[in-house]
């Protein structure tokens, strides 16, 4: 009897050990409104958009979380002067973006690198993803660029290199539906 109430116990502690230090942290759903989508983000995001004239913006940063290296943005663009289509993703391979990162690398004082870009499908959409290890100690950012209904979508997720804060960012990516 005392084994089973010791491996009962040793199975609540593990559960809740998992669930604190490595399960990715809880996601409410937020819609945008320029633009039908449902993304999955930290509690209380900021939210900013601006409509003036033929130009929409709208940009939704997730609150400071209790992991300060995490941040989760969507921007969502739209423009009565151009179409955003999937050529404008097609455009996104030929950008020259390893000297942009090198850039932005040697600006910022980080140790940055390109570790992989290129096309994606997500619910039928075609997009583009681009991941940049951001150096020592601070992780990695992952961007997500699609197009929708007129408008330019862009998911951004940077995180350090702890686990749980990685699969958060991944939750968050993964999480967008096209309404």
């Amino acid at each position: 009897m005392t084994r089973l109430v010791i491996l009962l116990l040793s199975l609540v502690g593990a559960f809740f050990a998992y669930r604190e230090l490595f399960a990715p942290l809880p996601l409410e759903s937020h819609f945008l409104a320029s633009v039908p989508v449902k993304v999955r983000m930290l509690p209380q995001p900021n939210t900013a958009s601006k409509v003036t004239g033929d130009i929409s913006v709208e940009q939704v940063v997730s609150a400071s979380s209790p992991h300060a290296d995490m941040t989760l943005l969507v921007l969502a663009m739209g423009t009565a002067y151009e179409v955003f289509d999937e050529r404008d993703i097609n455009a996104l391979s030929r950008e020259d973006l390893s000297s942009l990162s090198r850039r932005f690398g040697t600006d910022t004082g980080l140790d940055a690198a390109l570790v992989r870009r290129g096309f994606i499908e997500h619910q039928g959409k075609k997009g583009y993803e681009l991941v940049v290890n951001l150096g020592r100690d601070k992780g990695e950012m992952v961007q997500r660029i699609y197009t929708h209904d007129n408008h330019l979508l862009m998911l951004m997720a940077s995180y350090a290199s702890d686990a749980r804060e990685r699969k958060t960012a991944m939750a968050f990516l993964d999480s967008l539906e096209f309404l």
